[in-house]
């Protein structure tokens, strides 16, 4: 499944206004958490095996890492956000 910087913005914000976050936050704090993942995902996707041409191996399963290296930035960052935002305790 490929999902689009567009498109993980949306689900960004929109797990965002599950929480009850959107409704307070201001344009600033959005500009830097789109920021922020942009800034991300470049660094994911820049160290991926298949564009740096180096041989890495998953910690958990000790295969070799491949596949494509947006699906994977984008698969760990929206992993990341959603553990992060169900940890987040009402005030």
């Amino acid at each position: 499944m490929r999902i689009t910087k567009r498109q993980l913005r949306r689900i960004i914000k929109e797990e965002v206004s599950n929480v009850r976050l959107n409704e307070s936050i201001g344009a600033d704090t959005i500009d830097a958490l789109n920021a922020a993942l942009e800034k991300a995902h470049d660094e994911i996707y820049n160290s991926h095996p298949s564009i740096t041409g180096s041989r890495q191996w998953h910690a958990k399963t000790g295969e070799p890492v491949e596949g494509d290296p947006h699906e994977d930035a984008v698969e760990w960052l929206v992993d990341y956000v959603q553990k992060h935002l169900t940890e987040l305790k009402p005030l």
